[in-house]
């Protein structure tokens, strides 16, 4: 009899862990300034958290996936607690066909996948903090029109924008011209032949599809 309420038991505990670690991708959620509700995942050891989705696994939003318009708060406040919003975390608007614009705050990153299939997405605000972008972090957001990439980005992963087919205008400084693989556009062709044109010494690069010429613009 022991034997079997120790068995009860421990089948209790391991469904019960089960349940915690299923619940832990979203500490809490919050409506941001549209009134979208956005989940928070805290940060181990910082007094931050990154924007998460509600699920750990596929698929991420087993309800209603946040649409229209979301602003990323640069903080937010949850049980007293004031945190920082740092991150837009791996696969958090995965899939969320129906977003159509992004102000990503004060982010300083922007994980793997994190808006990929977001195929309405058309208006994204690059924050000047943003220093990392995650391997296919906007790929196949064909209906975004204009990138604005700011010289604080020190990592574009792999195809972070690749199959953005309905892009026309892209500003980058030539930092983060030298910090961009051949995969970063992959699938926009015009890119390649615009970027091949001469560049300045210094500032930003202007590129469109239009015209295909590069022009050196003063910070």
């Amino acid at each position: 009899m022991n034997c079997i309420l120790k068995g009860i038991a421990t089948s209790v505990i391991v469904a019960l862990c089960a349940c915690l670690s299923a619940a832990a991708q979203c500490d809490f959620q919050v409506a941001d300034a549209s009134g979208v509700n956005l989940c928070y995942q805290k940060m181990q050891g910082q007094q931050c958290v990154r924007v998460t989705h509600p699920q750990r696994e596929w698929p991420y939003y087993a309800g209603s996936k946040p649409s229209g318009s979301i602003v990323i708060p640069s903080s937010v406040t949850w049980d007293g607690v004031e945190y920082q919003v740092v991150e837009v975390g791996d696969n958090a608007f995965y899939g969320c066909d129906s977003l159509v614009a992004v102000d990503l705050g004060r982010v300083r990153r922007v994980g793997s996948q994190a808006f990929y299939g977001c195929t309405m997405l058309d208006s994204v605000v690059f924050p000047y903090e943003l220093s990392n972008v995650g391997d296919g972090a906007f790929a196949y957001c064909r209906s975004l029109r204009q990138l604005s990439l700011t010289s604080a980005l020190t990592h574009v992963g792999t195809s972070a924008f690749s199959l953005c087919t309905g892009l026309q205008k892209v500003v980058l400084s030539t930092q983060v011209e030298d910090v961009c693989d051949a995969t970063t556009f992959h699938g926009v062709g015009w890119m390649k032949e615009a970027k091949n044109q001469e560049t300045g010494p210094s500032g930003e690069l202007i590129l469109t599809r239009e015209c295909l010429s590069v022009k050196k613009i003063s910070n």
